[in-house]
C-alpha cells in the first residue's frame, strides 16, 4: 500500500490529516492567486482577507465569498488552530470527505479562472 497511496491517506497518516492538507492547499491556492495577480498588500491576516482580495477584483463573485469564508471560519480554523473556549470540533469520515472534495473542487475552479 505504501508507495502507491500517499502516507497522508493511509491508516498511519489518517484521513483527517489528509483533510487538513487539502484545506491548507485551498488557502495556499487563494494566497498564490492573490499574489500572482498583484492584489496582496501585506496587511492580510488570514484566508478571509485573501478571499476579499480576489472578490474586490472580480475574480470571485459575492455569492462565492459567502461559501468560502464560512468554510475557513467553521471548518478549517477550529480544526487547525484550536477552538479556544469553544467546543472541540471533530469531523466524521463523511464530513472529512466533504471537506476534501469542497477544497479540491474550489482549487480546480480557482486555477481554471487564472
Amino acid at each position: 500500500m505504501h508507495g502507491v497511496v500517499p502516507r497522508s491517506l493511509t491508516k498511519r497518516g489518517g484521513f483527517a490529516r489528509s483533510g487538513v492538507l487539502r484545506r491548507a492547499a485551498l488557502e495556499s491556492t487563494i494566497k498564490i492567486i492573490s499574489g500572482q495577480k498583484g492584489w496582496t498588500h501585506g496587511k492580510e491576516k488570514g484566508a478571509h482577507n485573501f478571499i476579499d482580495n480576489l472578490s474586490s477584483h472580480g475574480f470571485v463573485a459575492r455569492w462565492e465569498v459567502d461559501f468560502l469564508k464560512p468554510f475557513f471560519s467553521k471548518v478549517r480554523n477550529p480544526l487547525e488552530h484550536g477552538p479556544g473556549e469553544e467546543e472541540i470540533v471533530s469531523l466524521t469520515t463523511q464530513q472529512t470527505d466533504w471537506a476534501i472534495e469542497f477544497s479540491m473542487s474550489w482549487i480546480k475552479t480557482l486555477i481554471r479562472g487564472m
